[in-house]
């Protein structure tokens, strides 16, 4: 079976596929909420399971780069903790100690794009990476007092740009947002205005940036949006039944329609995870939580690719899919240099979030000279792993940054894709 040319058909006739085929989605397994008294999961079928793991003040929580744990920092512990979050167990201690973490110093995690776990710490004003050897190294600190990154609140590693968006949360309100490279060598504005309070998402297909804000009761602003473009985020979504908006993600999941996801504080009516309709707007209950403050929200198994640094000038591409019902499905993977945005787009209304360009083609076709391996094969158990080496062009200094991204196929699936995986990148160094 050619499904090596299974990539260049699509982006080249997308458009004489068959309307039976519209309406696809495909969503999270599951979703993991971290909590000020507990943690929470929610099934597809609003199944909901909390439990407390001891003494517990969970603020900020990621999927880990394995794609089927989760990395918490709890603030009780002063420490980043590994939770399993079907069973609801903890796997084991990560990174740090209450010597080395007062309570809260950490606002917020997420893992870059080599793997390596990044935070916010705003007592110390620095963001940090996280080294092998447990050690941290700093990628930025504060000049000084109201200066940028003096109180960094949210960290989001950026499938758009392999930077890191930070907002700085010195203030409730008028909180800027920063992009930071990946080796904290340079910053930018990216917007000011907004209300940040927990967490940044960023929706692969349009480049808008949602955030849920802070005490929004009292201001009336549940969601807001950064559009593409802009420097000043609007009010996207208020709405009664729907206060609190604490926690936020965005689940594009290869579906059509990508959602957003909200967990609500508020010990009334709206309190539990919410999903809201990106075109639509319209917000569904999707579960009562009962765990307090609901700080964090992560899709479980959202993770579906990474990029993992091999010795130097060679990186591994892990594709990773935790639904059992994909295993042992065949699998092409492509990658980019040109973005995630326009894209392919399918007739199905989903849509490929990797611009195709001529390293597109000459991946998928295996056509760059030994360079990319393992780019179409069969997931074994769900897993399968691409090996990119620019050996043979290494020994120069150049940096530049690549997009991962790929389809599980099956025949029986609308047009033939079971699975659009969200997109990896990596800024990647030759030496």
């Amino acid at each position: 079976m050619r499904i090596d040319l299974t990539w260049l058909a699509i982006a080249l006739t997308v458009a004489v596929a068959t309307t039976d085929d519209v309406g696809a989605q495909r969503y999270s397994q599951g979703w993991f909420v971290a909590g000020a008294n507990g943690v929470a999961t929610v099934t597809p079928a609003g199944v909901v399971t909390t439990t407390n793991l001891g003494p517990q003040a969970i603020i900020s929580a990621t999927m880990a780069p394995d794609n089927r744990t989760v990395l918490a920092f709890d603030a009780s512990l002063g420490a980043v903790v590994q939770i399993d979050p079907v069973q609801h167990a903890l796997v084991g201690t990560i990174f740090g100690s209450p010597a080395f973490f007062s309570p809260f110093h950490m606002s917020d995690l997420t893992v870059d794009g080599d793997g390596a776990l990044v935070f916010a710490n705003r007592v110390d004003h620095t963001i940090e990476r996280v080294l092998e050897a447990g050690s941290t190294s700093t990628l930025r600190m504060a000049a000084g007092i109201g200066e940028p990154f003096y109180t960094p609140r949210n960290i989001h590693y950026d499938v758009d740009t392999a930077d890191l968006l930070v907002s700085d949360g010195q203030t409730t309100l008028n909180t800027p947002l920063f992009r930071l490279e990946p080796d904290g060598s340079a910053f930018t504005t990216v917007a000011t205005g907004f209300e940040f309070r927990f967490g940044i998402a960023r929706d692969p297909n349009t480049g808008a940036i949602y955030s849920g804000s802070c005490c929004n009761g009292t201001t009336g602003r549940s969601i807001e949006v950064l559009d593409l473009g802009q420097s000043t985020p609007r009010v996207w979504h208020t709405s009664t039944a729907l206060a609190g908006g604490y926690s936020i993600a965005v689940e594009r999941a290869s579906a059509a329609n990508p959602r957003l996801l909200v967990a609500a504080w508020d010990g009334g009516t709206s309190e539990g995870l919410w999903s809201i309709d990106v075109t639509s707007g319209v917000p569904q209950k999707l579960g009562t939580l009962g765990i307090g403050d609901a700080y964090r929200v992560v899709p479980i198994g959202s993770r579906t690719l990474r990029w993992r640094p091999l010795e130097a000038n060679r990186w591994a591409i892990d594709v990773q899919v935790t639904d059992p019902a994909l295993a042992g499905r065949p699998y092409v993977l492509a990658l980019g240099v040109s973005g995630t945005r326009p894209g392919v787009p399918l007739a199905d209304g989903r849509r490929i979030p990797l611009t195709v360009d001529a390293i597109t083609f000459s991946s998928v076709a295996n056509r760059l000279g030994g360079l990319l391996s393992g780019a179409v094969g069969v997931l074994a158990g769900g897993q399968a792993t691409a090996t990119l080496d620019l050996t043979p062009i290494g020994g120069r200094a150049l940096t530049f940054r690549v997009w991962a991204q790929a389809l599980v196929l099956d025949p029986a699936a609308p047009l033939g894709i079971a699975l659009i995986t969200d997109p990896a990148v990596n800024e990647l160094t030759l030496r």
